[in-house]
């Protein structure tokens, strides 16, 4: 639809003043909200889109008769919606496979933090719209990072911190005079993991950059960087043997990490052994990011057990495949998310070592701040876009309501969940993570007045409203 063919933006400043003009309107006179805030793409209740802030909990967006206001990550955010029908397939020739992707784009204005300041975060909704259930699904990033002159680049892999990153090459190609230049896509969140009623331990193979495994808590993983591949034609000049075609078999040979059906990516030199007797990688060039050997099913290589392309090939106009997946079924309606940051980094007069390792602390540091939901400039990573189901009230008992000093919680699920109270203007008072069967909150600060609670799992949200007295 035309009305979807948009990005839409907003800041964190605009939303703010929006929320100060409904609730005083006097105080800002001539004051007129801007265009992307009210024709912010919510969708529907049966077909949620835009994350919002439904500040009278109707489960429709209208700023204007509620004080709705879209409910953004960061400071400075922008939306949009595709899909993959309607339009050519350039990168792999296939079928469309009626899949529709809402992304959240989103940065902190964050110049005390490097890593935060120079990073482009992005939320990725996959939902399939069509009637097949896909088997072995499998989400990919597809990235071509050239820094200037494509054909001088190096590539690798962090894989403790789940990264594929580019760097520059000789410092006579460095395209700002003596200064290294590198950039790297993070997987900092994957989709879930299939359940198996256990707890995976941190010697699963997936567990090195995935999220939940060895916490003792059971079925709440997270897929990380599972695989990465380099797409490379020519390696300084000579033809690449292994790449023997195009179209969408071998894009999805690449993203499990196979040159072909039969020819897998092997440890070691270009990765390319035409033998097939090579030792078996799920990433290219680790480096030393992988000392437990993950990525080789903990096999420790025979020799050069750190693996980097500058001491191997000079890969020509490289393009990076990161996925985050196995065994995946993906069925009619479903949807997954991936959670993914963008990042760079420059060191003047910078070596391979120099520009790699800075890169890599800052992939270290964006991990932390998402895992811990703490980043250095105030805003979290807790907002999530719409989950795929809600809970009815019935299977959350909350009582007393009315209440005075304590607040009781008894769901009838058992997945672990966050608790969030709401003023009934929208702004949020509690926020209480980690929680588990029965919970005993405490309001005694809280004012007399009306509020909602939010319930929401991995699964699914609740919402109630509850009297202060």
């Amino acid at each position: 639809m035309n009305k979807y063919n948009r990005v839409w933006t907003i800041t964190r400043t605009q939303i703010d003043d929006f929320r100060q003009w409904y609730l005083d309107p006097s105080s800002m006179p001539g004051y007129h909200p801007p265009d992307d805030l009210l024709e912010w793409p919510a969708g529907t209740s049966s077909h949620p889109m835009a994350p919002f802030v439904d500040v009278n909990n109707d489960q429709q967006y209208d700023p204007l008769a509620s004080g709705d206001y879209p409910d953004i990550l960061g400071d400075q955010a922008a939306f949009i919606v595709l899909n993959d029908v309607g339009g050519g397939q350039g990168s792999s020739g296939g079928n469309p496979m009626h899949m529709e992707v809402q992304a959240l784009f989103y940065a902190f204005n964050c110049p005390q933090s490097k890593p935060m300041h120079n990073t482009l975060f992005a939320k990725y909704k996959i939902i399939n719209r069509s009637q097949r259930t896909y088997n072995d699904f499998l989400p990919t990033i597809f990235m071509d990072m050239d820094i200037a002159n494509p054909f001088d680049d190096f590539v690798g892999t962090d894989v403790s911190n789940g990264m594929g990153f580019t760097y520059t090459s000789l410092p006579g190609s460095y395209p700002l005079g003596d200064t290294a230049m590198a950039s790297g896509t993070i997987i900092l969140r994957g989709p879930e993991k299939p359940d198996n009623q256990k707890d995976d331990p941190l010697t699963h193979p997936y567990a090195i950059n995935g999220i939940g495994f060895g916490d003792g808590v059971i079925d709440n993983e997270f897929f990380g960087l599972t695989h990465s591949m380099y797409n490379a034609r020519h390696w300084g000049g000579i033809l690449n043997p292994c790449i023997t075609g195009i179209g969408s078999d071998y894009m999805y040979n690449m993203a499990r990490g196979f040159w072909s059906d039969s020819l897998y990516l092997s440890y070691g030199g270009s990765g390319c052994d035409t033998t097939g007797q090579g030792l078996r990688a799920r990433y290219f060039f680790p480096g030393d990011s992988d000392s437990l050997f993950y990525g080789t099913h903990f096999q420790v290589p025979a020799e050069n057990p750190v693996w980097e392309a500058h001491n191997s090939i000079l890969a020509s106009d490289c393009q990076l495949m990161l996925s985050s997946g196995d065994s995946i079924s993906f069925a009619p309606g479903d949807q997954m998310i991936l959670d993914v940051a963008y990042t760079n980094a420059m060191v003047p007069q910078g070596s391979y070592d120099e520009i790699i390792s800075l890169l890599r602390s800052y992939a270290d540091s964006l991990n932390h701040y998402y895992r811990t939901d703490n980043p250095p400039c105030g805003h979290g990573f807790s907002v999530d876009v719409p989950p795929q189901i809600s809970y009815t009230p019935d299977e959350v008992n909350i009582f007393p309501n009315p209440a005075d000093g304590y607040l009781n919680i008894h769901p009838e699920f058992c997945h672990p969940y966050q608790a969030r109270i709401y003023h009934i203007t929208g702004q949020t008072l509690m926020n209480i993570n980690n929680l588990s069967g029965n919970a005993r909150l405490n309001i005694q600060t809280l004012s007399p007045g009306i509020y909602l609670l939010e319930i929401r799992t991995k699964k699914g949200k609740v919402m109630q409203k509850f009297v202060k007295y």
